[in-house]
């Protein structure tokens, strides 16, 4: 809140993967109340698990220049393939858990925005551009 209270955030604020709770959703909007401001649009940007499961999994880190790859989309040059790694965390049984323990929290979260008539759903599937044009049409800006 005191960041969202500083001249900047006036024009609009974008809170990137909170709340993740209902209780943090619900926390949120009283204090945002509280401080007269409100929350235009709750975003959910959808992507199927196997999808993430892929994005995630073949994600690979290069610990000399932390360059980020992907064995599948942005493979590592020859010359560095064999020192790239995998987080511990990025193998898919992990992020199988994660992912519901996600959908758990998050169920509630999206239903109290929906009966707010907040929530925006976009499909995250595609080329950047295209979700990134999906996300400006449902919070309806033009660039």
């Amino acid at each position: 809140m005191e960041r969202i209270s500083r001249g900047d955030a006036c024009e609009g604020f974008l809170l990137d993967g909170f709340p993740r709770t209902l209780p943090q959703a619900r926390a949120l909007d009283n204090a945002l109340q509280e401080a007269s401001c409100v929350i235009d649009h709750a975003l959910r940007i959808k992507v199927p698990d196997e999808e993430i499961i892929q994005r995630i999994s073949g994600r690979r880190i290069d610990p000399v220049t932390n360059e980020i790859y992907h064995t599948l989309f942005s493979p590592p040059p020859p010359e560095i393939a064999e020192r790239v790694i995998q987080r511990t965390d990025d193998n898919e049984d992990t992020l199988k858990k994660r992912l519901a323990k996600f959908h758990q929290d998050t169920g509630p979260i999206l239903k109290f925005y929906a009966e707010k008539g907040l929530l925006k759903v976009v499909s995250g599937v595609g080329a950047t551009k295209e979700v990134q044009q999906r996300i400006f049409e449902a919070i309806q800006i033009s660039v």
